[in-house]
Parts: C-alpha cells; sequence; structure tokens
C-alpha cells in the first residue's frame, strides 16, 4: 500500500499537514447518511460537486457504462464528454438540491439499436440510412438526478455525441459545423419521445446537450456547443448556445483564444520554464485549459518526470507547489499531476478561488 504525505503551501512557508497510511486514514470513502436516515451517498467533496446515491450500500452504475468508452475515438473526447454533460447539468439541477446516479434507462441493446444507420430491419437507428452518407451521431450517455427529499427521479441529462470526423469508413470523412448543428437537433426531437415513452422517465425534466467530438488527433478533445430542456412531455424549449473551450497550453504562436488573451498561456510559460530550470530531468511537460463562459475554471498540467529518490520527488513536489503559488494567480482551479514511469507520484492542487496549495505525494 503507498502511503501518502500532504505538504500545504502558505506563503513562503512550507508545512507538512499529515502522512500515514492512506488504508488507516481516510483513504477510503466512508459513505454519508443524509437528514432522512434513508438515503447513503458518497460523500461531497466540495459544494460544487454532485453526492451520488447509493442503492443498498452499493454504487449503481449504468447498464450501458461500458459504451461510451468503447466508442468514442480518444480518451480526450470521452472526457470531455463525460465531465461537460455534468457542468450542463448544473444549471439545472443544482448539486445542493439533487444527487446524482449514472443513467439507468438506456440499455447496451438499445443504443445499439439507436446508434445504428436506420434500415428496414432496424427502423430506429439514428444515423442516415444512406450508407454514403457519414455517420454522424457516435454516442448517448445518460446522467440521472434525484431528488435529495424524495430520492426519488427528479431529472435526467442526455449527451449527444457527433462526430466532426466519421472514420467509420475506410477513408476518413470530415462533416461540416452546419451538418453537425442540424443533424444534432433532428436526433434530439426523435430521442425525446422515446425517452419519454421508457417506463419511468414520466414527466421529468430533460436537458440535452449537443456535444462536437473532435478529431482523433485532437489532444484537447472536443466541446459541447449547443443545449435544450424538456420540461415535460415532447416539447423543446429554445435551444442556448454552450461556451466551453479545452486549450492545449502553450497556444501556438498567432493563436487568439482565451487562454492567449487573458494571460494564462504566459504564466503557463513560465511556469514550465521555471520547473525545467530547477529540474532538467523531465521526459514530458503538457498542459490544458478549461474555459466556460470565456472564464477560466481549472487548469491541468502533466509532468513526467525521472528521478531516483524520495527525497528527489518530495524536493521537486515542493518547488512545483511553490511555483504554482507564485506564478498561477488565477480565479480558476490548477493541478499539476507529476508522473514517474507513467504513474502518478505526486499531485498539486490550488482549489478556485484560493491562494493556498496542496500537494500529496505517493511513495
Amino acid at each position: 500500500m503507498k502511503k501518502a504525505k500532504w505538504f500545504i503551501f502558505l506563503a513562503s512557508t512550507l508545512m507538512l499537514s499529515a502522512c500515514g497510511n492512506l488504508e488507516n486514514s481516510g483513504g477510503q470513502m466512508t459513505p454519508e447518511k443524509t437528514g432522512t436516515g434513508e438515503a447513503v451517498t458518497t460523500g461531497q467533496i466540495n459544494s460544487d460537486s454532485y453526492q451520488a446515491l447509493m442503492i443498498e450500500g452499493q454504487y449503481k452504475t449504468s447498464p450501458a457504462r461500458t459504451m461510451a468508452a468503447s466508442r468514442m475515438n480518444s480518451n480526450y473526447n470521452l472526457n470531455n464528454y463525460d465531465k461537460g454533460l455534468l457542468e450542463l447539468s448544473k444549471e439545472q439541477f443544482a448539486t445542493d438540491k439533487y444527487f446524482f446516479e449514472e443513467g439507468q434507462f438506456l440499455t447496451v441493446n438499445l443504443l445499439k439499436e439507436w446508434l445504428a444507420r436506420e434500415s428496414s430491419e432496424n427502423k430506429e437507428g439514428l444515423n442516415p440510412s444512406d450508407g454514403g452518407k457519414p455517420v454522424i451521431l457516435q454516442q448517448i450517455i445518460e446522467q440521472n438526478f434525484m431528488d435529495k427529499d424524495s430520492q426519488k427521479l427528479a431529472g435526467i441529462s442526455i449527451g449527444v455525441a457527433l462526430n466532426s470526423v466519421d472514420y467509420s469508413g475506410d477513408a476518413a470523412v470530415e462533416i461540416s459545423d452546419e451538418e453537425i448543428i442540424d443533424s444534432g437537433k433532428k436526433i434530439v426531437e426523435k430521442i425525446l419521445p422515446r425517452l419519454r415513452a421508457l417506463e419511468g422517465v414520466g414527466d421529468v425534466p430533460i436537458i440535452f446537450g449537443l456535444f462536437n467530438q473532435s478529431r482523433e488527433d485532437d489532444v484537447a478533445g472536443g466541446n459541447y456547443f449547443a443545449s435544450v430542456v424538456s420540461k415535460k412531455g415532447d416539447k423543446l424549449a429554445d435551444w442556448q448556445a454552450v461556451d466551453e473551450e479545452y486549450i492545449v497550453l502553450p497556444v501556438d504562436e498567432g493563436v487568439n483564444n482565451s487562454a492567449a488573451e487573458d494571460g494564462v498561456n504566459v504564466k503557463y510559460k513560465d511556469f514550465k520554464q521555471n520547473i525545467q530550470g530547477f529540474f532538467p530531468n523531465l521526459s514530458g511537460f503538457s498542459g490544458k485549459a478549461y474555459y466556460r463562459n470565456q472564464q477560466m475554471q481549472k487548469i491541468t498540467i502533466i509532468i513526467e518526470a525521472k528521478y531516483y529518490h524520495t527525497s528527489e520527488l518530495q524536493s521537486f513536489t515542493q518547488f512545483v507547489g511553490n511555483s504554482v503559488r507564485s506564478i498561477f494567480n488565477v480565479p480558476g482551479a490548477v493541478e499539476v499531476q507529476i508522473n514517474h514511469l507513467g504513474v502518478t507520484s505526486a499531485v498539486v492542487m490550488k482549489p478556485a478561488g484560493e491562494a493556498e496549495v496542496i500537494a500529496q505525494v505517493f511513495n
């Protein structure tokens, strides 16, 4: 069992806040009972995250949970697809009023029918029947939200992943933005009555998000670009634009985006230069910034480091922590993952809106 050492960086002072075996010091999540005395949840990391409702002491997984991982063309797209839907859900289902539960209505067999091409054998297919046209609909994911008081279903979120490039044929086929938008909206109009017809769904609010799956070699990954809500029945409200960006750091020269405009790109370059100057024995250094409504939400940095002693790792982690504190004076969160031979050795975190930086070292 690995041990974890926690460091807190306050101004220029470094303090060791905790040290111990994870197995004996809270490394395992303790389920929490709610005020009703009946519902048991996973607990809450912070006020901006959902508690997951547990059934008979167990986390309830989706019957279709393996589908997204097997169908999305990269882990970058998969992560953005799942996390982005949670962000959309928060606009409709507040984290202090609802519990989270993985989708329970869409099964593997049902999704296979919907994701296939329409044909005489499969009238439920949502992709074009014409084999000469590209496959646009790539995946559908479902998230459920339960009322905290009643623990009953109170809302559903559906993420509709649409291809910007179709790789299903011998040659990759580019799909225009106009075709993606038009097809996505038509697909949602077909999905809604099908969802309403499923036993147990009823007239709860359903939010749909359209996700643009980027090219398989795009390390930034895709993003949500539109959403719509159905309060009840088969009626949809007006479509709303979703403003989110995933930006690879550093930004290429001459490219104009949010990270270039607000100075995050410069801070990232300064941070990288600072780290490489202290510890040149690095095999990799990458970063990505997440923006929502043109506001930086989180910077994620991954450092691949070669070290030979625990003391080297601890010294390096302390330097990284102090560099994060001094350079990244930003409103959003910052997370730096330090890896060795592909395994995470340490994590440095600066929560959003806070000056304090926390580091955890595994050894």
